[in-house]
């Protein structure tokens, strides 16, 4: 099903549950373009797969990433999955937002084909799309997903493009993290 075809149906649709997971399938297939995203945590597997072999045969990809996340994700695929995403071409940037605090660039969008807008609460997780408790909206009133658009071009501009030092560095956290789970794990069973 075209993106084209959705837009003249119906401007908005609520999904939850175990309709949110195919609603990314079909979106990300009918994909023909660009996809410009902003995430706050990403490691789903298929969808990634999904979207470097979209990558791979043309489609541009930007993608906005918490700072504070992109270094120290709590999702146990999302380091891989980055490194797949940015070797098939997608382009990242970090973003901190300027509040002090915990402050954090906490958005779940994609804008796809500059036509159809997917928000809501939903992380492009595991847990997010068969776990959680989510709420997800696809959006193709033009005024909507152009406002979005604009806002995320708005942001990409302020925010830090991921140059090699910074895939090297969100690898070397990953990694530590997980020898230094082995280790405790070692310790509480008296492993060595």
């Amino acid at each position: 099903e075209a993106i084209a075809d959705k837009v003249a149906e119906q401007p908005v649709v609520f999904y939850t549950k175990a309709e949110m997971l195919p609603l990314f399938k079909r979106t990300f297939n009918a994909m023909r373009s660009s996809f410009s995203t902003m995430q706050y945590q990403i490691d789903h597997t298929e969808l990634c797969i999904l979207l470097v072999t979209k990558l791979m045969t043309g489609v541009t990809g930007r993608m906005l990433l918490d700072k504070a996340n992109f270094y120290q994700s709590s999702c146990a695929r999302q380091c891989a999955r980055l490194h797949e995403l940015k070797t098939a071409g997608c382009e990242m940037r970090i973003l901190k937002p300027t509040k002090a605090g915990f402050a954090c660039m906490h958005v779940k969008t994609w804008i796809v084909d500059g036509v159809e807008l997917l928000t809501g609460s939903v992380n492009l997780t595991h847990n997010g799309l068969e776990n959680n408790k989510e709420h997800l909206y696809s959006i193709t009133h033009r005024e909507t997903v152009q406002q979005v658009q604009e806002d995320f071009d708005m942001m990409w501009e302020l925010a830090t493009p991921v140059k090699e030092s910074h895939m090297r560095c969100m690898q070397d956290n990953w990694d530590k993290r997980h020898q230094d789970k082995k280790d405790t794990w070692h310790q509480v069973h008296g492993k060595s």
